[in-house]
């Protein structure tokens, strides 16, 4: 996510496939909406699986702030919930692997 202008429907393109798989959904978010309530169900499966979810959540808490924001400061917000959610696909592997 180092694009200089994110957009929140980024992150849907980048983890939607895998939040869906850890928060047990049958398909990929389409809205932004959508892929913020999977990020919950995903951050509390991966929080029962004993995975350290605290930049997550921050990142998940930023997401849905940008959402609401516009211009530089939802640029500063989506940036921060890039970092965030930096590490989110390794987790969504590994707890699929775990899972399987």
């Amino acid at each position: 996510m180092t694009n200089k202008s994110l957009t929140p429907e980024a992150f849907i393109s980048r983890y939607g496939t895998g939040v869906a798989s850890v928060a047990e959904r049958k398909q990929r978010a389409r809205t932004t909406s959508a892929f913020l309530s999977h990020l919950g169900d995903a951050l509390h499966n991966l929080d029962k699986a004993q995975f350290d979810t605290s930049d997550l959540a921050t990142g998940a808490e930023c997401l849905a702030d940008a959402v609401q924001s516009e211009g530089a400061e939802q640029q500063v917000l989506l940036k921060r919930a890039g970092k965030c959610l930096r590490g989110l696909d390794d987790m969504c592997d590994e707890y699929m692997e775990m899972a399987a």
